[in-house]
C-alpha cells in the first residue's frame, strides 16, 4: 500500500511539472484575441505583476451601427484612445520577443467586409501606451484586416494577408513573414507563398507563356505554358517587399512586376513574369479566370 501511494504522489508530482512546462511554453508563445468589454491579465511591462486590460469601444451619437470612438484601459485608467467612425475593433496580447520581458498589443479598427482602416503595434511601459509602429509602415498597410501566424517568442512572425499586391491573378490570400527589430517591424523576406483556399486555386492559362527556372528572365527558359494549360500558383515574388511596395491614391497598390512560382496540373515547375501592364480584369489579362471578392 505504501507502495502504491508512493507510486501515486510520484505520478501526480510529474503530471504537475508537465502541467508547469506546458504553461510556460504556451506563454511563450502568447497570441491572444482580447474580446471587448471582458478584463484580462497580462504583465504587459516584465514588472512582475500582472495589469488588468480590456477595450471598450464607443457608439456614435448619430449613428447607432457605428462607434465613433475605441479605448483601451489598464488597471481600470483609459490609457489610450482612437477616434475613428467605423464597425469592428480588435485588441490582440501577442508577444513577439520572449527575451526583453514585454508583452506587445496589436490594435486593428476597421469598417464592412473587413476592411482596415488603422492598425498599430503599442507597449505599455507602466505609465504609458505608447504606438512604436502603425499602419504608416506599408508592410502594415493592407486594404483589410490581418491574421497572426507563427508567433513563437523569437522576433519573427507571420501575417496572412488579403490581396497585399496589385498583380494579374485577382485576390488571393499571402503569407507575409515579418521580424522585429527594435521598434520596427521588417519584412523578413520578399518571396510570400499564397496560403488557404488560393493555394489551391486552378488558372488557365489564356496565352502562352515563358516558365523560367528563377525569378528571373535572364535565367533559363524551362519550358513555356501554351493556351489552354492550368496551373498553381505555389508563391509570389514582386519587384519590391511589402514596405516598399508602390502605392497610388487613397492607399490602394499600384500594379508593379513580379514573378510567381507555379505548378502546372502536369506537375511541371518554374517562375512566370508578371508585367505591371497586365490587369486581373479586363483586356490585357493572363489567365481565363481569376478568384474575386469584395
Amino acid at each position: 500500500m505504501k507502495k502504491m501511494l508512493t507510486f501515486v504522489i510520484a505520478v501526480i508530482s510529474l503530471c504537475g511539472l508537465f502541467t508547469i512546462l506546458k504553461s510556460d511554453n504556451a506563454y511563450a508563445a502568447t497570441n491572444r484575441l482580447l474580446e471587448k468589454d471582458k478584463v484580462y491579465y497580462y504583465d504587459l511591462d516584465g514588472d512582475g505583476t500582472k495589469e488588468k486590460i480590456y477595450y471598450q469601444t464607443h457608439v456614435s451619437a448619430k449613428d447607432n451601427e457605428f462607434f465613433d470612438s475605441v479605448s483601451l484601459f489598464i488597471n481600470d485608467k483609459n490609457v489610450y484612445t482612437k477616434k475613428l467612425t467605423d464597425v469592428w475593433a480588435s485588441y490582440k496580447v501577442i508577444d513577439f520577443d520572449t527575451s526583453d520581458k514585454t508583452i506587445e498589443l496589436n490594435f486593428q479598427i476597421g469598417s464592412y467586409s473587413y476592411t482596415l482602416d488603422y492598425s498599430s503595434f503599442q507597449r505599455w511601459n507602466g505609465k504609458e501606451i505608447t504606438e512604436f509602429e502603425t499602419s504608416s509602415n506599408k508592410a502594415l498597410m493592407y486594404g483589410r484586416g490581418y491574421r497572426f501566424k507563427n508567433v513563437k517568442g523569437n522576433g519573427r512572425f507571420h501575417i496572412i494577408v488579403d490581396t497585399p499586391y496589385a498583380l494579374p491573378i485577382g485576390c488571393f490570400y499571402a503569407d507575409i513573414p515579418l521580424q522585429l527589430k527594435g521598434d520596427k517591424i521588417v519584412p523578413a523576406t520578399g518571396t510570400y507563398k499564397l496560403v488557404e483556399s488560393s493555394k489551391k486555386y486552378m488558372y488557365t492559362v489564356k496565352k502562352n507563356m515563358k516558365v523560367y527556372k528563377t525569378a528571373s528572365k535572364k535565367s533559363k527558359n524551362k519550358f513555356t505554358l501554351k493556351k489552354g494549360d492550368k496551373l498553381r500558383i505555389i508563391k509570389i515574388k514582386p519587384a519590391k517587399n511589402v514596405a516598399k511596395r508602390p502605392q497610388g491614391k487613397y492607399g490602394l497598390d499600384k500594379r508593379d512586376n513580379g514573378f510567381a512560382y507555379v505548378k502546372t496540373k502536369t506537375g511541371k515547375t518554374g517562375w512566370i513574369f508578371f508585367s505591371k501592364k497586365m490587369s486581373s480584369w479586363g483586356k490585357k489579362t493572363l489567365f481565363k479566370k481569376v478568384p474575386g471578392w469584395g
